[in-house]
C-alpha cells in the first residue's frame, strides 16, 4: 500500500470540495423545486376549495328548484281540482 503524496492529497481534497459544491448546488435546486411544487399544490388546493364551494351552491340551488317545482306541481293539481269543481258546479247548475 502506497501513501499519497501531499500534492495527491491536495488534489483529492480539491476534487472533494468541488463535488461538495456541486452537491450543494443540486440540493439547493431540489429545495427550490420542492418549494415551487408546494406553492403549486397550495394554489390547486385553493382552486379545488372554490370548486367545492360552487358545487355546494349549485346543489343548494338545485334543491330549491326541486322544491319550487314540487310546489308548482301541487299548485297545478289544486288549480285543476278547483277548475273541475267549478265546471261541475256550473254543469250541475244548468241541469
Amino acid at each position: 500500500m502506497s501513501l499519497l503524496t501531499p500534492e495527491q492529497m491536495q488534489d483529492g481534497l480539491l476534487r472533494l470540495e468541488a463535488d461538495l459544491l456541486d452537491l450543494t448546488t443540486q440540493v439547493g435546486g431540489t429545495v427550490a423545486q420542492l418549494n415551487r411544487a408546494a406553492e403549486l399544490l397550495s394554489e390547486v388546493t385553493a382552486k379545488v376549495s372554490v370548486i367545492a364551494d360552487r358545487q355546494k351552491d349549485t346543489e343548494d340551488r338545485q334543491k330549491r328548484m326541486d322544491d319550487l317545482l314540487f310546489e308548482l306541481g301541487a299548485s297545478h293539481l289544486r288549480l285543476q281540482d278547483a277548475v273541475e269543481k267549478f265546471l261541475r258546479a256550473r254543469t250541475d247548475g244548468q241541469n
